[in-house]
């Protein structure tokens, strides 16, 4: 596991607090980029401090399309995988989390300290790094978020397959890619899982997002729609642990908010590893459903003119 409370920034706070500040601070600009296209809903947190699709933000009430218990039956699914992944109804499970906490704690509580714990492993990190470099690089152009919890989870509960980011071209309107993360650690067998879910995924006609945006319209016309999103390309980002801790380090020692020689090199690889792959999944798109060869047409298109 990546030990940056090790490393300081300052003397009264680690590079792991500076990370968790840069990501509030990246969100709360990735929510400016889609009230601009939402001046009814101004209010609405569209992402929430990590980055990560609200889900309540598509509450009929909010202008969105889905009723209340539609959206507390997704959370109840997401109350599951989390309850399953983590344990939680095991009592030495439930003893850990609590003698840590010094009292009893309620299965809300539980899910909580589960996830906060998860938020330390290399797999969170990747996903928080990537979304803070993708977004200060690519800004001006595209709006990057990491995918709400339920399309997050979704590879666990018989969908087509778990998609951590959403990248959305903000010329087009459209969605170009979806994409999950993947931490290298030495472990090839991972990568070839991955590698095999994402020709699965194109196969079955690409990705499949339940809380998803898109613009519609033209020019200062464009609206924000929310809803399902069909036929998406979907890739995978790679990042090793050497490379991970030093862009840790780097975006913790970063004041600026403006992408430095080192995340811009990193940035620009990452948007590179998608180019090369949509390139490739071209090379094999008689295999591909027509919808989605469309649509991969035009992210290769954006890929090239970035």
């Amino acid at each position: 596991m990546v030990n940056f409370e090790k490393v300081r920034v300052e003397k009264k706070e680690t590079i792991g607090q500076r990370l968790e500040k840069v990501l509030a601070l990246t969100a709360e600009e990735i929510n400016e980029q889609l009230r601009k296209y939402a001046p009814d809903n101004k209010n609405i947190p569209y992402v929430d401090s990590g980055g990560q699709i609200e889900m309540t933000a598509f509450r009929v009430k909010h202008g969105g399309p889905y009723a209340q218990e539609d959206i507390r039956h997704d959370q109840q699914t997401i109350n599951n995988c989390l309850d399953s992944w983590g344990g939680l109804y095991k009592e030495e499970v439930k003893k850990r989390f609590e003698q840590k906490a010094g009292r009893e704690l309620s299965i809300e509580e539980l899910r909580l300290a589960y996830q906060k714990e998860q938020q330390k492993s290399e797999g969170h990190l990747t996903e928080v790094v990537i979304t803070i470099l993708l977004h200060r690089y690519l800004k001006d152009r595209l709006i990057i978020m990491r995918t709400a919890p339920y399309d997050d989870y979704q590879g666990i509960v018989g969908q087509a397959g778990r998609v951590d980011h959403l990248m959305i071209d903000k010329k087009s309107g459209k969605v170009i890619c979806t994409f999950d993360d993947i931490e290298v650690v030495g472990d090839e067998s991972r990568l070839e899982t991955k590698q095999e879910k994402i020709k699965k995924i194109a196969h079955s006609g690409g990705a499949h997002i339940k809380y998803g945006f898109s613009l519609d319209g033209e020019g200062a016309d464009k609206k924000l729609i929310r809803g399902s999103l069909h036929n998406v390309p979907a890739f995978y980002l790679q990042m090793n642990k050497e490379t991970l801790q030093e862009m840790i380090e780097e975006i913790g020692n970063n004041k600026n908010n403006q992408p430095t020689e080192k995340e811009i090199f990193m940035a620009s690889s990452l948007l590179g590893q998608l180019q090369q792959q949509s390139s490739q999944m071209l090379k094999e798109q008689e295999y591909l459903p027509t919808k989605l060869k469309q649509n991969l047409l035009a992210t290769q298109e954006l890929f090239n003119h970035i």
